[in-house]
């Protein structure tokens, strides 16, 4: 509940902020993983209406939920009894709200046209500030994704162990299914398992087929309490080469240039820049950005890459994963999970990032 309390007010110290009287974050057929994020319900049909200036909070839901959400939330909870948009307009009126903050994101234009014709109220865009605090994890978010990066590193170490039992792309990414479901948790994203020059492929899916030798990317994470995990380690299959065993060095040295940039309210970008003049001659192989953010959804905000006018805030959840592709040959990408805190960089996964080959 502090957490959810938490979250609020963040959002109506920025509603206040950007002089923006009130917000609306609803779900229905379309879900807004906001609604969720402040205030840990996932109903298909309510509304979270929040009047910044009195710092009032009202839940509109039917009334098959209403005393389950009257347990679980300490605000004042409306059952829906007529068309909502008419119940949102008479309580915008009563308390003189002249600016509406909505989701566009998660707005369809039919619910859209539905709003604007009942709301004497403006309709403003707020995803730029949703995604601005949700890019600062609380202590229970943290909590929950270093869960998450766990049971990810947990599941590497027994796919290590069990790998002589696989004899295709496709055991492997079933078996990282399987011990999910041991762990009580899901896919967080279909999982990459990519060997042989099928690992050019940054995101190609496992197939069928026999494990081919020589590099095998494998990209996979779960999802702990809706809070994601993304990791990824590449292997080799069979003898490498000097050759292959350089490359693979230059692309965990890369890794390594990029986290020692990093640098606490500092742009994002910086960090593929750095990546980039490590990597020299071979970033031309380097062909999508450094990393990206990670919470309730396995890519959110921050981005990282050299495009990016993003900047790493405090409490801020992200991967940095730099990797080379050479077309119908090889693909080595490593990827790991990080926490920025005013003490530092704190990586996530703990799995080895040394080349592991497997004979």
């Amino acid at each position: 509940m502090q957490d959810t309390s938490r979250k609020i007010n963040l959002f109506i110290t920025e509603l206040i902020k950007n002089k923006i009287d009130a917000a609306l974050i609803y779900n229905l057929a379309n879900k807004d993983k906001h609604l969720y994020y402040l205030t840990g319900l996932d109903i298909e049909y309510c509304f979270l209406l929040i009047l910044a200036g009195q710092k009032k909070v009202i839940v509109y839901t039917s009334i098959l939920e209403s005393e389950r959400v009257k347990n679980i939330l300490p605000y004042e909870v409306v059952v829906i009894n007529k068309p909502i948009s008419r119940m949102i307009n008479y309580q915008l009126k009563k308390e003189k709200i002249k600016k509406l903050a909505v989701n566009f994101n998660c707005m369809i234009i039919n619910e859209y046209n539905k709003f604007k014709k009942v709301l004497n109220t403006k309709m403003i865009d707020c995803s730029d500030i949703l995604t601005k605090i949700r890019q600062q994890k609380t202590k229970q978010e943290q909590e929950f994704i270093k869960k998450a990066c766990e049971i990810t590193d947990k599941v590497f170490t027994e796919i290590l162990n069990n790998f002589k039992n696989f004899k295709t792309e496709q055991n492997i990414a079933d078996f990282i299914r399987q011990r999910f479901y041991h762990y009580n948790v899901t896919e967080s994203f279909p999982t990459i398992i990519a060997s042989g020059k099928n690992a050019a492929i940054p995101h190609y899916l496992p197939k069928d087929i026999p494990l081919n030798n020589g590099f095998c990317i494998i990209d996979f994470g779960c999802k702990y309490k809706e809070y994601c995990s993304d990791m990824t380690r590449t292997v080799f299959i069979g003898k490498p080469t000097a050759k292959q065993i350089k490359l693979y060095k230059t692309v965990l040295s890369t890794k390594k240039a990029a986290e020692f940039s990093i640098r606490l309210n500092k742009r994002c970008s910086t960090a593929e820049k750095a990546a980039r003049k490590e990597l020299g001659i071979l970033q031309k192989k380097f062909i999508h950005g450094l990393g990206h953010g990670v919470g309730l959804d396995v890519h959110e905000s921050p981005n990282i890459s050299c495009r990016s006018k993003d900047i790493f805030l405090e409490n801020a959840v992200f991967t940095i994963e730099p990797g080379i592709y050479f077309s119908e040959e090889l693909g080595i990408r490593i990827e790991d999970d990080y926490i920025i805190t005013k003490n530092g960089l704190e990586k996530l996964t703990k799995s080895t990032e040394q080349l592991m080959i497997i004979q």
